[in-house]
């Protein structure tokens, strides 16, 4: 027997030998062996435990958290903190411990991909309280903030870690309701712990505040371990701060959302110009030729769609480029993912061909389209990277439905659009498959991305509640496959108002907007409708306007954004004169604020730029009867 036999032989007697229940285990739980004192612990043969996965052998409410866990071990070569697990052993007993893993590579690769997994046991008695390992150094010394609470929420230990993360001592939460201090303004958590008994578990990002009030985003695992009969059981945190890793990511993603924005511009110039030429070619025949009334209509139709889809592009363009979320609403999804194919095949490299089979009958979607648009160009732009030399993509979708049986554990069944995204490129090996959702990895040279466009594609999938798959061999391509669920929702028809909602009767309507053209377009609509109009260029004009003739004007519409006084300050001014004014302010993007000014006005109503000649003679008859019924 030589030297290395020998060592090799000693160490597997020491590790058989070991006192503390071991397994050694696949990244994906599989387990490969177990010592003596593992199979002790199971109450189970080894060749039973080598034929399990550690999930199996744990209780059903803890396989999502135990499969994080061991996620986290295999990406960061070992786990950041211990995990509380209780197992079903061999006698029908169930077992309590902690969990502590690290990644071991066995086979001398340098890369990691390879290593495997080896899961300490620490086993606990049935009643863990604070004296046993509550008070070890372990404990006191951890980064985390580790915390026990009884079912009401009420703090009953906290460690230092928590201390130095949230800046209360212990002794000034003892007995004291967590809700209250660093969860005070976060949303639903009364709810959490209230359902937390019925689950056993809960792991998810929250909200929390310091001490002195600075707002924190935390990683936190919550378990409820079980203690002797009759006796309450006790919730164990173990809390990660991640608020500096969440707002880095925020920085790149805005960063490369500014790369993909730069990317789009030049087929968005082609889009707008294919808006403006029916327009103008248009406005051409009408001044050139008489057409029969069916033409007419026709060119009218024409110039029209023209102008709601010019709307549109430039309404994401706004959006797109602030970082701005949109709203959540059902949409079809077909449209973008056309527009977003067309973009491609009108940027993207000559030796690059984009190829499409988009579903006709597409089901509808709920969400933000901005982001919808994003990810579908961040997979485009992916698959684009993975051909310097050129190549072919194809975008396909599909409307799929999906039972409990579908091989995998991502998704609920349901109703899903499915889209494919599959390019002929370099493809990936097993080891860049597995990291390509992780953020800032990337295989392309160091200042050619921040390597956060999968991130992003991932976590906006997830805000639709939907997940994504992917397929790929090295030198084989890769095929992106994206779920989102459906809805089983129309889109509301457009409103059709009577012509008793569009009629004035001699009212007078004061019309405020720096935009010559537009002032005097929509005079010629108010007058042709039955009302009488007064014009001002600015906020200013208009408060002198209104001033001289405020017994007359029984409505005001007003553009938002103006030089020398904007449309709020307009607003704040005309209601001190007069709160019970109608006012129609008119807008293309409003932010957030001229939102929170204008929401708790009566009698005020939005309307968005573009803006057909229905919705305005609606909404200012809207308005002068709504003050006619508060009078």
């Amino acid at each position: 027997m030589n030297t290395d036999e020998h060592t090799s032989g000693i160490e597997r007697l020491l590790w058989k030998k070991a006192p503390v229940p071991t397994l050694r285990c696949l990244p994906d739980g599989k387990c490969l062996d177990a010592n003596d004192a593992a199979v002790d612990f199971f109450g189970i043969d080894l060749e039973t435990i080598k034929q399990s996965h550690i999930g199996s052998l744990a209780a059903s409410s803890e396989e999502k958290p135990l499969k994080a866990f061991l996620e986290e071990a295999a990406l960061k070569s070992i786990a950041q903190h211990p995990l509380a697990v209780s197992f079903q052993c061999g006698n029908a007993s169930v077992r309590h411990a902690l969990l502590t893993v690290r990644a071991i590579d066995f086979n001398h690769d340098t890369s990691g991909v390879n290593s495997d997994l080896v899961i300490q046991i620490l086993p606990q008695s049935s009643e863990p309280r604070s004296s046993d390992f509550l008070s070890g150094t372990f404990l006191s010394d951890a980064h985390d903030a580790i915390i026990m609470l009884d079912p009401a929420g009420l703090v009953q230990y906290w460690n230092p870690g928590a201390t130095r993360m949230f800046g209360w001592e212990e002794q000034e939460l003892l007995g004291q309701r967590i809700n209250q201090y660093a969860f005070a303004e976060t949303p639903d958590i009364d709810k959490l712990f209230e359902t937390l008994p019925q689950k056993g578990q809960w792991f998810g990002e929250l909200g929390a505040q310091c001490k002195s009030g600075k707002p924190k985003t935390i990683e936190a695992r919550f378990n409820l371990l079980s203690c002797k009969t009759g006796e309450e059981k006790r919730i164990l945190g173990i809390i990660s701060d991640v608020t500096e890793k969440r707002a880095l990511e925020e920085c790149y993603v805005r960063s490369q959302r500014l790369e993909s924005l730069s990317t789009l511009a030049a087929g968005v110039a082609h889009d707008l110009n294919n808006v403006f030429t029916p327009i103008t070619m248009a406005v051409e025949l009408l001044r050139s030729v008489e057409l029969p009334k069916e033409e007419l209509e026709d060119l009218l139709a024409t110039v029209d769609t023209s102008i709601q889809r010019g709307a549109d592009i430039i309404k994401q363009l706004v959006a797109f480029g602030k970082g701005a979320e949109g709203q959540s609403i059902v949409f079809q999804p077909k449209h973008i993912v056309r527009e977003v194919i067309s973009i491609a095949q009108k940027t993207f490299p000559q030796g690059i061909e984009v190829r499409s089979d988009v579903l006709r009958e597409q089901w509808v979607i709920r969400g933000d389209q901005i982001q919808f648009h994003q990810m579908l160009m961040n997979l485009l732009l992916n698959a684009r990277d993975a051909m310097p030399e050129g190549g072919r993509i194809d975008v396909r979708t599909n409307n799929v439905t999906i039972d409990e049986h579908y091989p995998s554990s991502d998704p609920n069944p349901g109703r899903y659009i499915k889209i494919t995204i599959e390019d002929n490129g370099e493809g990936m090996d097993e080891a860049v498959r597995e990291k390509i959702f992780e953020p800032f990895f990337t295989t392309r040279p160091v200042g050619k991305g921040a390597g956060l466009g999968l991130t992003n594609v991932l976590g906006i999938v997830k805000s639709f509640d939907g997940f994504v798959q992917c397929e790929s061999e090295k030198g084989q391509g890769a095929r992106f496959h994206v779920f989102i669920p459906a809805v089983i929702e129309k889109k509301a028809d457009e409103p059709v108002y009577s012509p008793s909602e569009q009629q004035g009767h001699g009212e007078t309507v004061l019309i405020v907007d720096d935009e010559g053209a537009v002032r005097d377009t929509t005079q010629k609509l108010l007058n042709q409708n039955g009302y009488k109009t007064l014009k001002a260029v600015d906020g200013v004009d208009a408060v002198s306007v209104y001033g001289r003739n405020q017994d007359q004007i029984k409505v005001v519409v007003t553009d938002l954004k103006m030089p020398n006084m904007d449309g709020i300050s307009l607003v704040r001014i005309l209601r001190n004169m007069n709160p019970d004014l109608p006012i129609l302010v008119v807008s293309g993007h409003p932010d957030e604020h001229d939102l929170e000014v204008l929401k708790p006005c009566s009698s005020i109503h939005l309307l968005e730029k573009p803006h057909k000649s229905q919705d305005l003679l609606h909404w200012v008859h809207h308005l002068l009867h709504h003050k006619e019924l508060q009078a």
